[in-house]
């Protein structure tokens, strides 16, 4: 999520910039990002088991603010500021294939939307799992993904299994900056750079997803991640996504509790029954390890 660039003052910024105006409703409430475990007791023939926590195995500082990678059991988070701070990707150390991020396994709903999988555009890298599990499904793929941080995109080849390819790569800049100079059409976008305080208000007006729009082929969906941390930023973004795409279905996801927004241009929605099809159809024709068809049931959450 990396293009939402930590940038101090900028979350209050775009708060500004879009709530400004923006009709009132009631907050949402919050989930917590990451949900603690409960502590298991220990048995009792046995001395307590010492309690085994987050480890870091690199630190770094990056364009805005340090970059961690930790390790927690079977876990590999990337986190930004500190070693609790929010997660922004997951993989299983022992399987790779595995899709532990769950607005991961919700933006996947996108591919339900879109009519082709030739071309797709990445804004913010992250640990680049998304981009790496598409690299995976369809080989022939081209993938384009723009991220501000160097550092970002270091880790994510370093830690996170990213490699690039002649089909794949990484841009390292401003992803509305690459949007604008863009002349491709895209089968699907994927926008994950709303996520905590930072959010660059210049990533978050109607007209930068408009950009977006005008860039989607006949037929193409963009997905966005929000979870930004304050409410009004939330839901300005979210407004301002509808705003730009009339066609959109919105999801929340049900741990985490970020909103997953998919618009489209050149078809109709699919009702909530097609849905449901297609994400039958592709979890089988594509062998995920999770049930996209329950995704697809949570269409209409989150359309705050």
């Amino acid at each position: 999520m990396t293009d939402s660039a930590r940038r101090a003052g900028s979350g209050a910024l775009l708060a500004a910039a879009l709530v400004a105006g923006a009709p009132a409703c009631a907050p949402r409430a919050r989930v917590p990002r990451r949900p603690a475990s409960a502590a298991g007791s220990a048995p009792a023939a046995r001395a307590p088991l010492r309690a085994v926590g987050p480890r870091v195995v690199y630190s770094a500082k990056g364009l805005f603010d340090t970059v961690l990678v930790v390790d927690d059991g079977d876990i590999r988070y990337l986190r930004f500021g500190n070693v609790e701070g929010d997660d922004q990707s997951e993989i299983s150390l022992s399987d790779p294939d595995a899709v532990p991020m769950e607005y991961i396994r919700y933006a996947t709903i996108g591919l339900a939307y879109a009519d082709g999988r030739g071309r797709t555009l990445m804004i913010g890298l992250g640990g680049g799992t998304f981009t790496t599990m598409l690299r995976r499904l369809f080989p022939a793929m081209w993938i384009e993904v723009a991220e501000i941080d160097p550092v970002v995109a270091d880790v994510a080849k370093r830690f996170f299994g990213l490699r690039e390819d002649d089909r794949y790569h990484v841009h390292i800049g401003d992803g509305r900056a690459y949007v604008e100079r863009s002349t491709e059409q895209y089968d699907l976008v994927l926008l994950d750079a709303f996520s905590g305080a930072g959010i660059p208000a210049h990533l978050g007006r109607r007209d930068f997803f408009e950009l977006v729009r005008a860039r989607l082929a006949d037929g193409g969906a963009a997905v966005a991640n929000i979870a930004a941390a304050d409410d009004a930023v939330e839901r300005g973004l979210v407004d301002a996504f509808r705003e730009a795409f009339p066609l959109h279905a919105c999801f929340e996801t049900p741990e985490s509790g970020n909103i997953v927004l998919v618009g489209v241009v050149g078809r109709p929605l699919p009702d909530a029954a097609a849905l449901r099809e297609r994400a039958r159809t592709l979890g089988a024709a594509l062998h995920l390890p999770f049930d996209l068809v329950e995704v697809a049931a949570r269409l209409g959450t989150g359309c705050i």
